[in-house]
């Protein structure tokens, strides 16, 4: 055949061009290993499409089954495989490639497996298929070891996988270095599901782990990681997470030290979600988490995380430094503010926190001002969480400039365009550190109608608990608003201006305990 003639079938032949059944029949019969490869290749873009294809091409595909040449077996293999009506005849042929003499065609043959599998399963489940795979697990070649576990995977899915025993454990592991990096990634994961029965066989896969846990690879450094942590939590060994942490973080360091973001980012996820346990070892290396101008956006989200995770009284205060300059940041201020929520936990670092915050408070950007409320609100909630009944001792009091730089921020008309919900629960901070409260709650009133129900009841619960604490000042106003909630149409907001009306009936302490626990506000405790 003309080397012009072969290219012009070939180029047709990938596109998937129209071909007869003839046609086809002469590829296959062909003695030029190419063609004959890319036929097969075509076969299997096809055979769901033409039923007809089984009959036709059955016998050349089970004939070159036996071919001396192992790439046109491993060819005819997969096609055959791929074929609806010939199943019995291609478990033989797929039975009798495990034991091929050609690495190439035991790869091939799980392949094939899987390909009968998907469109017969009853056939595969019934035949010898799954245990060839389970002894393929033994074959020479690491590529067509792999590729019977991804097999058995696969097939067994419904079941629950691939089972492991101590023996295939321990075959596996004992054959590590054989494998390709991802390959090895996949066995440490299916480890993962293997539960060794006593302390000795714990330890003998520890040991063995000991290699992945100095390579170079991040993939296989953090998936041995994660088998070594979920062994050693498994057995409670948990006095094994110093060791594992000291032998682990020079080399999470240096894959962080690299230019290459994406696996920055699969290390502190890591560090995130299942490496919590190896956190601490981090205190020291903290610069290693430090943001980088250059960082893209999702990495830049997860250092946040983490800085405020590995933070301790020798790092916290270049930590909350270091993310003071984000919080103007446009696209990563609320991260920088959830970060100083964590940062500002700590008794160190808390008054550093409140003077970021108060800067932000009376920033000119509505945006970052909001942010910063937020920040605020985080903190308080952290710190004192609500899981009780209230104490008449509990009692917060925040700085002086964070108080005149609330009021300040509050008083401004454009903070009421953003979201209502932040605004009233932060005016409970400054319930009565300042002046004009009245003012602010005047402005809020004018918008109330325009609200959800929700907004509203906050809304009328934050009004009593500042009438609360200053009676005089906001004693009209209060029964103003409270007056035309009862007779609100909204069914949710006058039922719940009854309930603000019968707490006070109970008294001021009484009233502060009901409104600060109720379903409708569930933040405050009582604020000085």
């Amino acid at each position: 055949m003309a080397l012009s003639t072969k290219a012009v079938i070939c180029e047709k032949l990938i596109r998937c061009s129209a071909f007869s059944s003839s046609e086809l029949i002469d590829l296959l019969a062909s003695h030029d290993t190419l063609l004959k490869k890319i036929t097969c290749g075509y076969l299997v873009d096809k055979s769901s499409l033409d039923s007809n294809l089984s009959l036709l091409t059955a016998n050349i595909l089970l004939r070159d089954c036996s071919d001396a040449n192992p790439a046109v077996r491993s060819a005819s293999l997969l096609a055959l495989s791929n074929l609806s009506g010939i199943e019995e005849a291609a478990i033989s042929s797929i039975s009798k490639a495990f034991g091929d003499s050609s690495p190439q065609v035991r790869r091939v043959a799980p392949q094939c497996c899987v390909s009968i599998y998907k469109h017969c399963p009853e056939t595969v489940l019934r035949s010898n298929l799954i245990n060839l795979l389970y002894e393929g697990i033994r074959d020479s070649d690491p590529i067509a070891v792999s590729n019977c576990l991804l097999a058995l995977e696969k097939i067994l899915k419904k079941e629950g996988g691939l089972v492991i025993n101590k023996n295939i454990a321990n075959h596996l592991l004992g054959r590590l270095k054989e494998f390709s990096n991802s390959s090895v990634v996949y066995i440490l994961t299916l480890l993962k599901n293997y539960i060794p029965r006593n302390d000795d066989e714990t330890m003998n896969i520890l040991n063995k782990l000991d290699p992945c846990l100095s390579s170079s690879s991040p993939s296989v450094l953090l998936s041995a990681v994660h088998l070594f942590l979920n062994l050693i939590k498994t057995k409670q060994y948990t006095h094994l997470i110093a060791d594992l942490s000291y032998e682990v973080k020079i080399p999470l360091c240096k894959i962080l030290s690299q230019v290459r973001p994406e696996l920055c980012y699969s290390v502190v996820s890591s560090l995130l979600t299942s490496l919590v346990e190896i956190q601490p070892s981090f205190h020291d290396h903290y610069k290693y988490f430090l943001i980088k101008t250059k960082d893209p956006f999702y990495l830049k989200e997860k250092k946040f995380q983490i800085l405020s995770s590995i933070a301790s009284e020798d790092n916290l205060m270049d930590i909350i430094l270091e993310v003071k300059p984000y919080t103007s940041d446009f696209k990563n201020h609320k991260n920088a503010f959830e970060c100083l929520a964590i940062l500002g936990l700590n008794s160190k670092g808390e008054e550093e926190v409140f003077n970021v915050l108060s800067h932000c408070i009376k920033s000119t950007n509505m945006k970052i001002v909001e942010a910063a409320f937020e920040c605020l609100l985080s903190m308080f909630l952290k710190k004192y969480p609500v899981n009780g009944e209230l104490s008449s001792t509990h009692k917060v009091k925040f700085p002086d400039h964070i108080y005149s730089s609330v009021s300040l921020a509050l008083s401004k008309t454009a903070l009421l365009e953003l979201d209502p919900k932040i605004i009233i629960n932060v005016l409970n901070f400054v319930y009565p550190s300042i002046d004009n409260t009245q003012d602010i709650i005047e402005d809020l009133w004018k918008q109330f109608s325009e609200w959800d129900s929700s907004t509203k009841c906050l809304f009328i619960t934050s009004v009593c608990t500042g009438f609360l604490h200053c009676p005089s000042v906001l004693q009209h106003l209060f029964s103003e608003i409270l007056s035309k909630a009862v007779k609100s149409e909204d069914g949710e907001v006058s039922s719940h201006a009854m309930f603000v009306y019968s707490a006070l009936e109970e008294g001021p302490v009484e009233a502060f305990s009901l409104l600060s626990f109720s379903n409708f506000y569930p933040l405050m405790s009582v604020i000085q």
